[in-house]
């Protein structure tokens, strides 16, 4: 997915922005209210760790016009918000490493990733560790939270330290949208929902059919049936390994309903339309 390019993209910047700043420029007075960054075009605010970190941000061009708000503070400690513009789900950890491990700096390789689902900053978040080995044979691992949705926004920071530094922990746990309705990703109109209703329809219809002596499923029409629904599950389960959410499985069980049910209804519309039930007229009883 493109969303999670733009994440390995958002993961390399983090080099780019310890070891090089010269493009990054001082955040605006405004943004600085009461000890917090806010930053009204973005929809975000976040607390400043405490008056002594020093706040920049640094716009980039390619590929998604990505942009980066860096929180630093001597002597080497640096915290990364990314806004990319767009959403996306996490599509797995073997495809996210393999498509990072491609655009890390010549030397780097990534030993492990680590993904889990969390609600911090808030609901529908995600959370990395990603071991990565150096040229040097020394171990640096990266911390990203996300948080998608019309805008994804990524928290991140390098560290040495096996587990998650506790300060930043604390400073992702202050992310904040301004406005969490115009975050929210809209879905074009759902057309799921018609089929299945016209399926139930269908199926009711169906029964009456079946009751008032019409043709019944065959032994081989009901076989195919269960095999597709056995092929979904089957689906359902291999996605589910892979790194799939709870969010992406239920949209596709969603989807494979709309499919399998429907296209069995219609099946069985071509039965009663090649076999229609035949009333014949019931001849008068003789009157003596």
């Amino acid at each position: 997915m493109r969303a999670l390019f733009g994440t390995t993209v958002a993961l390399l910047a983090i080099p780019c922005c310890m070891f090089c700043q010269a493009a990054a420029k001082p955040i605006p007075p405004e943004w600085l209210r009461d000890g917090r960054v806010v930053v009204p075009d973005f929809n975000f605010s976040i607390a400043s760790p405490n008056p002594e970190w020093h706040w920049s941000y640094q716009q980039f061009t390619d590929p998604d016009k990505e942009t980066a708000f860096i929180a630093e503070v001597a002597p080497d400690t640096k915290y990364v918000l990314m806004v990319l513009n767009g959403g996306g789900k996490f599509e797995g950890k073997e495809k996210f490493a393999a498509r990072m491990q491609k655009t890390l700096p010549k030397g780097w390789q990534i030993k492990d990733v680590q993904h889990e689902y969390t609600n911090v900053p808030m609901s529908g978040s995600s959370k990395l560790k990603i071991t990565l080995q150096l040229p040097n044979d020394s171990t640096l691992y990266a911390y990203d939270y996300t948080v998608p949705g019309k805008r994804t926004y990524l928290v991140m920071c390098y560290s040495q330290e096996t587990t998650e530094p506790l300060p930043f922990t604390q400073f992702v746990g202050t992310f904040a949208l301004i406005s969490p309705e115009a975050n929210t990703e809209t879905n074009p109109a759902n057309l799921s929902g018609i089929f299945i209703l016209w399926a139930i329809w269908g199926a009711i219809v169906d029964w009456g059919y079946v009751k008032r002596g019409g043709v019944r499923p065959t032994r081989n029409d009901k076989i195919g049936v269960l095999a597709a629904i056995g092929l979904s599950i089957a689906a359902m389960v291999a996605l589910s390994l892979y790194g799939a959410s709870p969010d992406e499985l239920g949209h596709m069980t969603a989807l494979l309903l709309a499919l399998i049910f429907p296209l069995w209804e219609f099946a069985r519309w071509r039965i009663r339309r090649k076999n229609p039930i035949v009333k014949y007229p019931v001849a008068p009883t003789a009157v003596e």
